[in-house]
């Protein structure tokens, strides 16, 4: 996520000590994405879901064919973009494609074509174009400016951010009941998991899947890993969480950081083999550093271990320089785990803050301080909760406040 709270096409997490929400593209979007999603499906290769919890069980195409699919429709789209007579319309095309791309296999060359591909834009499509691009970025600021302020995407960067999610819901549920839809629900979904309404958010979600009648697996892939993230991450109920990964990677397999987060409960639950074995293949299929990263943690061999890190560090470093606002929350766990440099953790930390003042970022930035030595920071940044100037609506903030020392917790 993208960010915590919205629907990473898409959550902008933690087990039991929390880990960061992954790059989830946020929830503008999620019509851009959708679009591209449902024009790379194929109807052969379909699965069904088995399982009442997961509120959806219709088929959808073969999550491998649906990439191939959609990498397909790529290679025959690159060269036309050259010609002399290409066409904004066929730049937005490619675009939402490496967009989508970059939320399933979390490469960081579709960011890169994306923003190149922006650049081209010579129509009034431009600002829109530059704004999806800086959005997946989490360049708020920027993508702010090109935005009408009472748009929908300004609306729901706004949530991303920590704003309010009390008006954002009365506006949503009131769109719900104009035009219930797959995406209209979806959105009602990520304010209310926003404002802590877990319950009622997981009703939404599922009421997105029913609406739902597209055969393409992403979109069903990217609302499961969204409720996992939610019950997982935000609600402290992984057990509630882990069937909603495994629906996620059954419907899109490649879905890299859904198999991350999987592999998380798999080793929390002392499954290692498991975990192990899934996190290769997630590193084998894409230069993510977090499969890397939580390998390092959990292999046996020492020396072996020591090469993940180093692996997963020049990765961040690397990220960091190009796209340093979408990765500094997950950098900042690295560095407070396995990375092991809390002062580097703090500094990304502060940044991430600066850029998005949510309870996933003030939790973040509190364990970065007490790890860096610095109660008195730590301290004042819990202070919006301590002082009850602010609802704890997480559990692992809660947990973190716990922890932290700070009056009154």
């Amino acid at each position: 996520m993208r960010d915590e709270t919205t629907v990473a096409m898409a959550p902008r997490a933690q087990l039991s000590n929390p880990r960061a929400p992954r790059r989830g593209v946020p929830f503008p979007l999620l019509g851009a994405l959708l679009a591209a999603a449902l024009g790379c499906a194929a109807a052969e290769g379909t699965t069904a879901a088995d399982a009442p919890l997961l509120g959806f069980d219709a088929p959808t195409t073969d999550g491998r064919v649906a990439m191939a699919n959609l990498e397909a429709a790529l290679r025959a789209i690159t060269p036309r973009l050259d010609a002399s007579n290409a066409r904004d319309g066929l730049r937005r095309r490619a675009l939402d494609q490496h967009l989508l791309r970059h939320q399933v296999l979390a490469h960081p060359a579709d960011l890169a074509a994306a923003d190149a591909l922006a650049s081209t834009f010579e129509g009034p499509g431009r600002a829109a174009a530059e704004a999806a691009v800086q959005d997946a970025r989490h360049e708020w600021d920027a993508a702010l400016a090109a935005l009408p302020d009472a748009s929908r995407e300004a609306e729901s960067i706004a949530l991303a951010r920590g704003a309010d999610p009390g008006p954002i819901i009365d506006a949503r549920r009131a769109r719900v009941e104009r035009a219930p839809a797959f995406a209209t629900w979806l959105a009602l979904a990520a304010a209310l998991n926003a404002a802590g309404r877990y319950d009622d958010a997981d009703l939404a979600y599922r009421e997105a899947l029913a609406a739902y009648g597209g055969i393409s697996p992403f979109p069903v892939a990217f609302v499961q890993f969204a409720r996992g993230v939610m019950w997982a991450e935000r609600a402290g109920r992984p057990e509630r969480a882990r069937p909603l990964y495994e629906e996620a990677v059954r419907r899109s397999p490649l879905y890299t950081v859904a198999q991350v987060h999987l592999a998380e409960l798999e080793a929390e639950a002392g499954e290692l083999a498991a975990a192990i074995a899934r996190l290769e293949d997630a590193r084998a299929a894409s230069p993510d550093p977090e499969a890397p990263g939580l390998l390092g943690e959990l292999v046996a061999d020492d020396a072996r271990a020591a090469a993940l890190v180093a692996e997963a560090r020049a990765s961040y470093d690397a990220l960091l320089r190009t796209h340093r606002l979408a990765y500094a929350d997950h950098a900042t766990e690295f560095f407070l785990g396995p990375g092991a440099d809390a002062a580097r953790a703090l500094r990304l930390a502060e940044e991430n803050l600066a850029n998005r003042d949510t309870e996933r970022a003030r939790d973040l930035a509190i364990r970065a301080a007490r790890a860096a030595g610095d109660g008195a920071r730590a301290c004042t940044l819990a202070a919006p909760y301590t002082r009850g100037e602010r609802p704890v609506r997480t559990a692992p903030l809660a947990h973190t406040l716990r922890l932290s020392g700070c009056a009154p917790w």
